[in-house]
């Protein structure tokens, strides 16, 4: 009976998960004093996003990005998603982020809400010390849960 009992309570815990969507613990990846490269992962199905935050004591002008990988939306959307996401994609205008393609990797500003970029090969950012990004997949607010699969971001310092 406890056996049967606590599989139905594993069972309600993955469906509210499921159903409320998940994010993945958030965790911030630093640039520190010297570093001139580095990389880092964005799980699909993290709606906070993973932040990237400048503390090498000084601004840096064009922090250069690229990112690779592929992943899930879940649903009707088609898989094997690039960071590129879904430019015209229907619907777009519901998706977190609308001025930018369904589906792409984006880094929001911690700092500037009007401040959102999409990521993918050779985009350049620049922020102050202690300021710093949020990357992200654009999806619809209550779709993160079923997304599946993570995008890899490549940074160097020029």
């Amino acid at each position: 009976m406890k056996q049967k009992l606590q599989k139905v309570i594993s069972a309600l815990l993955l469906s509210a998960v499921l159903i409320m969507g998940f994010s993945a613990p958030t965790y911030a990846v630093t640039i520190e004093p010297g570093q001139k490269s580095g990389s880092f992962e964005v799980p699909a199905n993290n709606k906070s996003g993973i932040p990237l935050v400048n503390k090498t004591g000084h601004p840096i002008n064009n922090l250069k990005l690229t990112a690779s990988g592929t992943w899930n939306a879940g649903g009707e959307t088609p898989s094997g998603i690039g960071p590129e996401g879904y430019p015209n994609w229907p619907g777009q205008k519901d998706f977190q982020y609308p001025d930018h393609p369904a589906f792409a990797l984006v880094a929001q500003s911690k700092d500037r809400a009007d401040d959102v970029r999409t990521v993918s090969v050779g985009t350049g950012l620049g922020f102050g010390n202690d300021e710093g990004y949020s990357f992200l997949m654009n999806d619809k607010p209550q779709y993160y849960g079923d997304n599946s699969g993570k995008v890899t971001v490549n940074w160097s310092v020029p």
